[in-house]
């Protein structure tokens, strides 16, 4: 039985979308609408192989996790399992109890409708990116295809970044080095199996899943969160035999605007065309799309592959260009062999940044000294313009004059004709000439440079011991736009060395080393040719408690039955306190105790007794004393000393020989 999830339809849909036959051929319309309705298929097939034997197989299970996602540019109309499944925001859940057959078959059939629409940033977001919640920083984590501390992608992310302090015109500047400068290449080393981004990087090749990665490695490198989206897209491209497949693309973290889509694959830099669908996002590029479960005896399971079919159902109106193009020729006339420049202007007629990709036809008797499109960000209502530098072929026939036709449009349908004439004994314009042109007409780009550093540190602890050595943790992170190199990070004579690019963060330690006690503030300075950061960190040495007995006072001899005193001093000898002081005072079986909290000066202790309670002639005195320190390591001090009885008489000898004995 099918499995139905309806969500409702709000009316503006219904009415803007309108019915279409499905189209095998190849369409390059798809990409000029403004929303589409598709119907997405996604099978696939388990295979059972019952051994010879006693079989049992309680359950297969199969957990889908490639499921058209709710976004604000993305709605589900209907999904469909079957056979019937469990279905959640994130997973289809497909359950087989004790299947007997040896296939099978599991489809998820959804109908939903697609938007190509921008997420309005209308404010400069302020590069680096300082203070992120714990949610966005788990998209900052280096992962196994995600490996950003290549010193490839470290590097060309800052430079990229240096003197930028605006996060859309960063994040794009990286998403067109990206587009320009890895080949997209469907040898069965990328296309068979994700590549990390530092391999990437070294070879300059690869696919969606390649670029992504590298894309998000390089954005991450310079503290700037970004997730990996999977889904489905549809190409023009003649080397897909199926129109409609699996694609990756990437999803910028914009703090108040949220996830924005850039797919660098297809140059689409700040949005994306409402043929892709999203099915899942994740940290890392390697996520399975369906895990499989079973429980059973002498059964072994072997899957099929995940097929995905889609189609067009319905059109909604077509993309509305949020800008104006202009274009001019700036030499009407020029020799054959000579330069000319295109210069085109985009208008932005919006209050938020705009994405633009803008081409060059392809004109007989020219060639273009850079590539045939260009990207181009527009600040809000920002009109900027770009350049394109002609050569014009010098072996055309010298008896005539042509006219060269040239056509600038973009995706959404705005286009700008224009044209020159060439004859042999027109201007003739140098490469420099026409240069020296473009560098006068383009506009400056300014760049803020900010140059800083945050420097934190802490110590293990702010209170220890002559003979301990806490360390120092310190982290230093940059937040400015430059990539600094050859900082010196010292505490007191003890420097290490480092560099950091834009928005990294390096941990380092330092040990202390002390050899007075007291309290003591010391700097630890960060600094280069062009900054210098310090902090201090406050602590206190203490040295280990030590007391010794002296000035002991007592009778070498004595009468029996006589009082007497025994008087000695605490010394305390270190400048800490000694504390938690027990004195126990013993002879034959008596102990005295005497208690002290806290020792903070020399202490006298003198004690009254008595030689009645003597038991030998000579009687040994013992002082035993324990004391410990704040972290409640003990010591002790002992002394002994005799006093001996004198004078005895016979009946007293007799007396002390039946109280020892009672002892």
């Amino acid at each position: 039985m099918n499995k139905k999830r309806a969500i409702l339809l709000i009316l503006l849909t219904l009415i803007l979308i309108t019915p279409v036959l499905a189209q095998d051929e190849r369409s390059t319309d798809y990409f000029t609408y403004e929303q589409l309705a598709i119907n997405l298929i996604i099978n696939s097939s388990l295979f059972l192989d019952f051994e010879p034997g006693e079989k049992i197989l309680n359950y297969v299970k199969a957990d889908l996790s490639f499921i058209p996602q709710e976004s604000f540019r993305q709605q589900i109309a209907s999904t469909t399992t079957t056979p019937e499944a469990e279905v959640t925001n994130s997973l289809v859940t497909y359950t087989w109890d004790r299947p007997r057959e040896e296939k099978l078959d599991f489809k998820l059939e959804s109908d939903l409708y697609t938007k190509s629409i921008f997420t309005e940033v209308k404010e400069k977001i302020q590069f680096p990116l300082i203070d992120l919640n714990s949610d966005t920083k788990e998209y900052l984590k280096e992962t196994e295809l995600i490996d950003y501390s290549h010193s490839q992608i470290i590097t060309t992310a800052n430079r990229l970044a240096e003197g930028e302090d605006d996060l859309y015109v960063v994040v794009h500047k990286i998403a067109k080095w990206v587009n320009k400068n890895i080949v997209y290449d469907l040898n069965t080393q990328t296309a068979d199996a994700a590549q990390k981004a530092s391999w990437v990087v070294e070879n300059r090749e690869g696919v969606c899943d390649e670029l992504t990665n590298l894309f998000i490695a390089m954005l991450r490198s310079i503290g700037i969160p970004a997730r990996f989206v999977t889904g489905v897209s549809y190409t023009t491209s003649e080397l897909f035999e199926n129109p409609w497949g699996p694609h990756g693309w990437a999803e910028v973290y914009f703090p108040e605007y949220g996830w924005i889509p850039f797919d660098v694959t297809y140059n689409q830099l700040g949005f994306i065309d409402a043929t892709h669908i999203k099915l899942k996002q994740s940290t890392n590029s390697d996520k399975s799309s369906i895990r499989y479960e079973w429980e059973g005896k002498d059964v072994s399971l072997t899957t099929g592959i995940l097929d995905i079919e889609a189609s067009v159902t319905g059109k909604g109106l077509k993309l509305t260009a949020p800008y104006d193009i202009e274009a001019e020729i700036i030499e009407d006339k020029v020799k054959f062999g000579s330069y000319n420049l295109l210069e085109v202007s985009v208008i932005n007629k919006k209050d938020y940044y705009v994405p633009v990709t803008v081409f060059v036809s392809r004109s007989e008797g020219i060639r273009y000294f850079d590539n045939y499109e260009q990207e181009v960000l527009l600040k809000p209502n920002e009109n900027k313009k770009i350049f394109w530098i002609i050569e014009v072929d010098d072996d055309l026939r010298d008896k005539y004059e042509y006219t060269i036709n040239m056509k600038v449009y973009t995706l959404t349908n705005q286009t700008a004709d224009i044209s020159f004439n060439t004859k042999i004994s027109f201007p003739d314009y140098s490469l420099q000439d026409i240069d020296a042109i473009r560098q006068q007409r383009e506009q400056e780009e300014v760049k803020t440079y900010s140059k800083n550093v945050d420097l934190e540190c802490d110590i293990e602890k702010e209170i220890f011991y002559l003979d301990q050595n806490p360390l120092i943790l310190c982290s230093i992170q940059n937040t400015g736009n430059t990539l600094q190199n050859d900082i010196r990070v010292c505490y007191q004579n003890i420097c290490k060395k480092l560099d950091l690019g834009i928005a990294s963060i390096k941990l380092l330690n330092f040990t202390t080393t002390n050899n007075t006690v007291g309290t003591k503030e010391e700097p630890i300075i960060a600094s280069n040719e062009e900054l210098s950061k310090s902090i201090s960190i406050e602590y206190t040495v203490l040295d280990r408690p030590e007391l010794e007995i002296i000035n002991l006072e007592y009778p070498e001899e004595i009468e029996l039955n006589q009082p007497f005193i025994v008087k000695f001093d605490l010394n305390k000898l270190s400048e800490t306190n000694p504390k938690e002081i027990i004195t126990d005072f013993k002879y034959d079986a008596t102990t005295k105790h005497i208690n002290i909290d806290e020792l903070y000066s020399n202490y006298t202790i003198a004690l009254d007794l008595n030689s009645k309670s003597l038991v030998e002639e000579t009687n040994t005195f013992k002082i035993d004393i324990t004391y410990k320190d704040d972290e409640g390591n003990t010591y002790t001090q002992t002394k002994e000393f005799t006093i001996k009885l004198i004078n005895l008489s016979w009946w007293d000898k007799v007396k002390m020989f039946i109280k020892k004995i009672a002892y």
